[in-house]
């Protein structure tokens, strides 16, 4: 697993009960966890990245704001070899 996108608002387990779970396994506690939500107060942005989160997104959202977020988490320098992946907003899926 490369990394998770996870929501606050699931049907059994809320996005911050599954990184508090994903954190304690040693096997996945190194996956970066990205927050994608509708969540915009102040006090559940800093929940999740006090808890653990590599990034916090809100929706709605455009496919480059993702890529954006994707990059920062990962640390992606543009560089020749980057530049020609396929981008998420041009439509092209690997």
């Amino acid at each position: 697993m490369d990394f998770v996108v996870t929501d606050w608002g699931m049907p059994s387990i809320n996005g911050l009960e599954l990184m508090y779970l994903m954190r304690k396994d040693r096997e996945l506690s190194n996956i970066p966890i990205l927050f994608l939500t509708a969540r915009a107060d102040e006090l559940s942005v800093q929940q999740a990245l006090n808890a653990g989160a590599n990034g916090y997104l809100l929706k709605p959202f455009a496919p480059a704001a993702l890529e954006d977020k994707l990059r920062d988490m990962f640390a992606i320098q543009l560089n020749s070899e980057t530049e020609s992946l396929p981008s998420i907003s041009d439509g092209e899926h690997p």
